[in-house]
């Protein structure tokens, strides 16, 4: 297949045809693919001129119906199906405690939770749970669906037929320079999350320094993007507009997250998880059919009953987990303990991005496919940004080996500035709902 009539189209402004689109996302991955050369060229002239709303929507449909959907025959058709996606942050740990509380608010709510692995500076909601001693990805399709009919709600990794079309566009893209295009971002995301068969999906967008969209604008035009084409394929969303100018909660670090999370079941840990773990519960909740009156006090019994404590148990232990083990592990650790403090007094300043990374050094993340992740490394976070200090003040506490140390300090000294005035920025900056 030539796509030389399509750069030609898209090079002038053009819109592409439905057909087009169509004929180009079928032929990826073929023996009739087009060059990578005129692939990357498509690429980057869509990056330049942007998508028409109908595109994005054409170009997500036709990426999702490239792979395998999920079918709900034999589940209850009261059910609404729903999910989360979050752009990523440092700590952002939410998916994990917020789907069994839905579970446990919501009689209705189903949630095929398909998430990732980390990407870059950010930990992955698959990585934490793989954390687990035991916990396995569903392996078949049989076992996907064998768990969500026994708990309403699965953890599952997102396979090969999932969307194998943005596996070779998200390829070329991290090599050409048109990762930030809104327009394939959009796609990109959509199309594996619209595999779901969703009627529901919450969208956490994230700005700020440890944001993969960091200025505030550009993450209300993903924002908005990604709704209009829920709505085109009707599926109600609701995005929140989240600030990642701060690590979120007090730890980062796989079952360091993992626990925090079971701190957010039991109705404690930091407020700030709290906060947005009770707010997406509550549209959630909303979507699935729970009157606006009763919502506040059904998501809150979901947690001070327990319930959504042993749905989250019931659905590790399902996968082969055991919390019992994972305790015992970070119990016995063998970690070393080195701490943080600013230089002088002021006003902290968190660049999020480098703290992410910072971990990274200590063997936290991948750096390459292949790195094996140190599970049980993690950072505690002790004041958030725009926050005063004095001099000589903890702000951070490392948990380590011996490996990347220096490396680790190094990027986080250079990530917490002082300033001379500051202030605390909202961590919710905006809710945007949508029909169908």
């Amino acid at each position: 297949m030539s796509l030389l009539n399509l750069i030609y189209k898209k090079r002038e402004g053009q819109e592409l045809e439905s057909e087009e689109i169509r004929d180009w996302v079928n032929s990826l991955g073929t023996k009739g693919s087009p060059p990578d050369y005129q692939n990357a060229s498509l690429l980057a002239f869509i990056y330049a001129k942007g998508m028409s709303d109908r595109e994005v929507s054409d170009l997500t449909l036709h990426m999702r119906d490239s792979g395998k959907k999920l079918n709900f025959k034999g589940f209850s058709k009261d059910l609404v199906v729903m999910d989360k996606h979050s752009t990523g942050g440092v700590g952002d740990k939410i998916s994990l405690p917020l789907a069994p509380i839905v579970v446990a608010a919501c009689e209705r709510a189903l949630i095929p939770m398909i998430a990732g692995r980390g990407l870059g500076h950010t930990g992955g909601t698959v990585d934490k749970l793989e954390s687990i001693p035991g916990f396995q990805m569903p392996k078949t399709e049989a076992q996907f669906y064998k768990h969500l009919k026994k708990d309403r709600m699965v953890f599952a990794g997102q396979t090969k037929d999932i969307a194998p079309a943005d596996k070779v566009l998200y390829a070329l893209r991290d090599v050409t320079g048109t990762v930030p295009s809104i327009a394939l971002i959009t796609a990109s995301i959509l199309s594996k999350k619209l595999s779901e068969s969703l009627h529901y999906l919450l969208l956490d967008v994230k700005f700020g320094s440890g944001a993969f969209m960091i200025a505030y604008e550009e993450a209300v035009r993903l924002a908005k993007s990604m709704q209009r084409v829920c709505k085109l394929q009707k599926v109600k969303s609701c995005v929140f507009l989240t600030n990642m100018s701060t690590p979120l909660g007090e730890w980062s670090g796989h079952r360091a997250e993992i626990l925090e999370s079971l701190e957010v079941l039991k109705g404690q840990g930091p407020s700030d998880t709290r906060i947005l773990t009770l707010e997406f519960a509550k549209s959630m909740a909303s979507a699935g059919g729970v009157a606006t009156a009763e919502l506040e006090k059904k998501v809150l019994e979901a947690v001070s009953s327990g319930r959504a404590f042993d749905v989250f148990k019931s659905v590790v232990e399902a996968q082969g987990g055991s919390l019992l083990k994972l305790e015992k592990i970070m119990k016995s650790s063998k970690l070393k303990k080195t701490v943080l403090k600013v230089s002088r007094a002021g006003f902290l300043n968190w660049n999020v991005r480098e703290v992410g990374m910072a971990l990274l050094e200590l063997g936290g993340g991948r750096k390459t496919l292949t790195d094996k992740i140190d599970f049980d490394v993690c950072f505690k976070k002790l004041v958030n940004s725009g926050q005063r200090v004095q001099k000589a003040q903890p702000v951070l506490e490392i948990y380590h080996r011996d490996r990347g140390l220096e490396a680790c300090l190094r990027r986080l000294k250079a990530a917490a500035s002082i300033s001379e005035s500051g202030s605390v920025e909202p961590l919710i900056r905006q809710k945007i709902e949508e029909g169908i």
